[in-house]
């Protein structure tokens, strides 16, 4: 299976959209099992934002946390856990790093 991307990484919120005309704080994450739980958190493992995923391979996120609140400039890892394929088949965990720079 294809690993776990970010789009863009790095993301630079000052250069305006990259590719997806007025929504500068979208962030996608791409090639995602059919069902899974990505965890964002900061580098330092601070919690930021839970989403449950289910269905097509990618899933946006709008650099907010949890209290709606944009993240910071940093580095940050995406887990993606609790991951299954189409016939259900359990996919391993998997952890991307990216940066995001305002």
């Amino acid at each position: 299976a294809d690993k776990v991307r970010v789009v863009p990484n790095p993301v630079t919120v000052a250069a305006g959209p990259l590719g997806f005309p007025g929504t500068p704080d979208k962030i996608l994450f791409v090639n995602l099992p059919v069902k899974c739980k990505l965890k964002i958190y900061t580098e330092t493992g601070d919690f930021v934002k839970s989403l449950d995923h289910f269905g097509k391979a990618d899933e946006e996120w709008n650099q907010r946390t949890g209290d709606n609140q944009y993240v910071a400039s940093g580095i940050y890892i995406l887990a993606v856990t609790d991951g299954e394929g189409l016939s259900g088949e359990k996919i391993p965990d998997q952890f991307v790093k990216f940066v995001i720079i305002r």
